[in-house]
């Protein structure tokens, strides 16, 4: 058994480690180039989602000046969504308007108002409400649009009170 210099050792794990790599190579570049390829359309899919819901949503309920629900947010941005027949792309719709609006309530670019007898909430602006209540002409409005309901009386949940102007 011939003994080798350290200098040997090295070249020759050098050559084996070279090997490896042509070997291996084709494998990494792509694994690199998926990776990029998904964080591409992770990152296009969660711009257009996001900002294109959010976007509608505040510009619906500018336009409107008054809390709206989810599904008339949509109705009243999307014509389509009331010709829409098939009932599981109008679930999309409302559950991706969904996400949105409580992710918007989440960083304070809404608020909600949850009213005994109505499923969902209904969405406003920030600046329509005080600290823990909705200003007067909102609290109008919301009253006037939920009048037919038996609970009118009780319109706001009890974190929301109504400030008169």
């Amino acid at each position: 058994m011939e003994k080798k210099t350290v200098d040997e050792i090295i070249e020759e794990l050098q050559n084996r480690i070279a090997g490896l790599e042509e070997k291996i190579a084709p494998d990494i570049r792509e694994i690199v180039e998926l990776k990029a390829q998904k964080e591409r359309l992770v990152s296009l899919f969660n711009t257009t989602v996001r900002f294109g819901w959010t976007d509608m949503a505040l510009d619906c309920l500018k336009k409107h000046n008054e809390l709206l629900q989810t599904n008339e947010i949509l109705a009243a941005s999307l014509p389509a969504y009331q010709d829409e027949n098939d009932e599981r792309k109008k679930k999309a719709m409302n559950v991706g308007l969904s996400v949105a609006l409580n992710n918007m309530c989440d960083n304070g670019t809404l608020r909600k108002v949850i009213i005994k007898g109505y499923k969902g909430h209904f969405y406003g602006l920030p600046h329509w409400f005080g600290e823990k209540a909705l200003y007067g002409e909102y609290a109008a409005k919301l009253r006037e649009k939920t009048k037919r309901n038996e609970y009118a009386p009780v319109i706001l949940s009890e974190d929301f009170k109504v400030i008169e102007n």
